[in-house]
């Protein structure tokens, strides 16, 4: 004995009218309220299985147009674009704190560069002012500077 054929339409109608709350695209629960569901919602039970057949094609396309349809061609294409959305902007974040690292490490080398020549003129210098406080001339030999005396 087989269930009445209204009785499968109605079954399948709820399905189908739960599968699209769940994707999406036909009144669901929202679940901001205490008790998980919301006026929006459209009851199954309440409407009457023959009407929301009836006006689902059209809710669900209404719903459709209104919400994605001019970027995306359906849920599958929506969710792709998405995570290959979300990938590219991860990918510009990275290269946003590559540029940023690489700007840095320019910076220390500058740096780097001018400590480096400071140094290297530093003996140079140093030589010059000695041989400039010390009053030597040419051919005349240096001045003899005495130790202090330890305890040897």
């Amino acid at each position: 004995s087989r269930p009445p054929l209204k009785h499968c339409v109605a079954s399948l109608t709820k399905g189908v009218v739960k599968f699209a709350q769940v994707v999406g695209v036909f009144p669901g629960p929202r679940f901001d309220d205490a008790d998980g569901a919301d006026q929006g919602e459209a009851d199954v039970e309440l409407l009457g299985w023959e009407e929301c057949a009836e006006n689902m094609s059209f809710r669900v396309d209404k719903a459709w147009r209104q919400r994605c349809s001019q970027r995306f061609r359906n849920i599958l294409d929506m969710i792709a674009k998405k995570a290959d959305h979300s990938v590219l902007r991860l990918l510009q974040i990275s290269q946003q704190h590559i540029e940023s690292q690489l700007e840095r490490v320019k910076h220390e080398r500058e740096l780097w560069k001018e400590v480096v020549e400071r140094r290297q003129q530093q003996p140079l210098q140093l030589a010059l002012s000695m041989k400039e406080g010390s009053g030597m001339t040419p051919g005349t030999e240096p001045k003899r500077i005495p130790r202090p005396l330890t305890g040897r």
